[in-house]
């Protein structure tokens, strides 16, 4: 993965966003620009790749909860 000093200037989110508007950048290049800048030892890039991998862990964990709450639910409401 490339750090964003890497990337050549059509390739930065902001750019491409840009040029190509916001269907053409994938969900981490998408955070990237609304972040604007990364953290000490992390570039945005970098930082928007770990943040998409934290939510789409928690996500899953969500849905399946949401999803057996749900099932919970309409039994119960069968039942009256």
């Amino acid at each position: 993965m490339k750090s964003i000093k890497q990337l050549e200037n059509i390739d930065k989110p902001r750019e491409k966003l840009i040029k190509k508007g916001a269907n053409a950048l994938k969900d981490y290049e998408l955070l990237a620009v609304l972040l604007g800048s990364g953290v000490q030892g992390k570039d945005v890039i970098k930082l928007s790749h770990e943040i998409i991998k934290l939510f789409e862990e928690d996500f899953d964990i969500k849905l399946q909860e949401s999803a057996a709450e749900y099932i919970l639910k309409a039994k119960k409401k069968q039942k009256i």
